[in-house]
């Protein structure tokens, strides 16, 4: 991999960056931290959040020789973080810890200085979590309980549960959120009405906290079979087709760690649009140097 992009492209991601962020939250910072303002984005869509996280990753390269990257950087993370948003930043962040880690000798004042790094990480998403939720009266302690209890972890453990217990309780639905999932890649063939597999189905029948297991629409479309098939297919599929591109694996390899949390949480849908769309946009213009003009 190189170790800078063109100017033209650094501008171009740079732009893109900046601006996706302020679509996806158009209010001042720590104004919209409710999940209702959150998600009142400036355009329609809700791909703008991965498409800045993409740019950034396209900047990778340049981040330790251009200011511009970096200043791009604090922006973006800040916007996110300011609005409440911590899924992309915090699988972001991590990105970021490990690729220092790599390319750092591994030594007891390294591991000290990451490990010092992801407690503060944890921290600050945590309280913003509780902001978000709501909650006045933060503490300190109240912060470091949090790193002992795990509600989102809590959550996912419960929703699959649930599934499981669906699947016992009542047909499966053979297929329906998988051909659904599979309409989202192509754009404006979303079903307005559907958000995902627990608002259709799971939150009919049980308190539901939002969110979804990646395993979960397997098992509900296909049973124990679903969860033996689906996912081995997306793997083979994305496996075959990055085989032999070295480069491109990379930034595909990177946007998966980045967004681990949140496809775990939410299923593959919500990242295959950059899988099939953004990144195949992103790499072009980087593999084949652009130069994109600004009047």
């Amino acid at each position: 991999m190189e170790k800078n992009n063109s100017r033209q492209f650094i501008n171009f991601a740079c732009l893109v960056a900046i601006a996706c962020s302020i679509i996806e939250f158009p209010r001042l910072p720590f104004t919209s931290v409710s999940s209702a303002a959150r998600f009142a984005t400036l355009l329609p869509g809700t791909g703008w959040n991965h498409l800045a996280l993409i740019a950034m990753l396209f900047l990778l390269p340049s981040l330790k020789h251009s200011k511009q990257v970096k200043w791009t950087y604090i922006f973006v993370i800040f916007w996110f973080l300011s609005h409440g948003e911590r899924v992309d930043m915090i699988g972001f962040l991590i990105l970021l810890l490990f690729l220092y880690l790599k390319n750092h000798k591994i030594t007891i004042s390294t591991l000290i200085k990451s490990i010092v790094v992801a407690l503060i990480i944890f921290l600050v998403f945590s309280y913003i979590g509780e902001r978000r939720g709501g909650a006045d009266n933060i503490t300190l302690g109240s912060l470091f309980e949090k790193l002992f209890k795990q509600n989102t972890a809590s959550d996912v453990g419960y929703v699959f549960n649930i599934s499981c217990d669906y699947i016992k309780k009542y047909s499966l639905t053979h297929g329906k959120l998988l051909i659904f999932y599979l309409e989202q890649i192509i754009p404006d063939l979303a079903i307005p009405s559907v958000q995902n597999c627990g608002d259709i189905f799971l939150g009919a029948r049980y308190a539901y906290p939002g969110g979804a297991y990646i395993l979960t629409e397997p098992l509900l479309d296909f049973g124990v079979l679903g969860v033996l098939i689906i996912p081995n297919v997306y793997l083979g599929l994305i496996y075959m087709f990055l085989k032999n591109k070295r480069q491109y694996k990379f930034y595909v390899y990177i946007f998966l760690v980045a967004t681990v949390l949140r496809y775990v949480w939410y299923g593959m849908e919500y990242i295959e649009t950059a899988l099939v769309w953004f990144i195949p946009f992103f790499y072009y213009l980087y593999h084949k140097r652009v130069k994109v003009k600004f009047s």
